[in-house]
C-alpha cells in the first residue's frame, strides 16, 4: 500500500511540472520573440532562444510611449465599465433571492432569467 502511495505521488509531481512547464512557456516564448529581429522572427518563427538579438521593439514601444498609456486607460475603463455593470445586474438578483417579499421580484427574476437566455 505505501509503494502505491509513493507511485502516485511520483506521478502527480511529475504531472504538475509538466503542466507548469505547458503554462509557463509561452511566457517564455514571448519574452524570447521580444528580444529577437522582426526579419528573423518572420524567417524562422518563434523559437525559445532569438537567432538575431534585437531591441527594436522596445525602442519602438518607448518613442511613442503615448500607445500604451491609451491602451492601459482602455483597459481600465472597460474594467471598470464590466465590473459596474455586473455588480448592478447581479444584486437585484441576490435581493430577490434574499427576500421573497420585496415589491418587485418577479420582474427582477424575468430580467435575471432573461439576462442568463442570452
Amino acid at each position: 500500500m505505501i509503494g502505491s502511495n509513493k507511485l502516485f505521488t511520483v506521478a502527480l509531481h511529475i504531472f504538475l511540472i509538466m503542466l507548469t512547464v505547458f503554462c509557463v512557456l509561452p511566457f517564455v516564448i514571448l519574452a524570447a520573440s521580444s528580444f529577437t529581429e522582426e526579419t528573423a522572427l518572420i524567417r524562422n518563427g518563434y523559437s525559445l532562444f532569438p537567432s538575431a538579438w534585437s531591441l527594436e521593439s522596445y525602442r519602438y514601444l518607448f518613442r511613442d510611449s503615448s500607445m500604451i498609456f491609451r491602451a492601459n486607460g482602455i483597459t481600465v475603463l472597460v474594467t471598470a465599465i464590466g465590473t459596474t455593470a455586473g455588480l448592478l445586474m447581479t444584486n437585484p438578483d441576490g435581493l430577490c433571492a434574499i427576500h421573497s417579499q420585496f415589491a418587485w421580484t418577479e420582474i427582477f427574476l424575468l430580467f435575471y432569467l432573461f439576462h442568463n437566455a442570452v
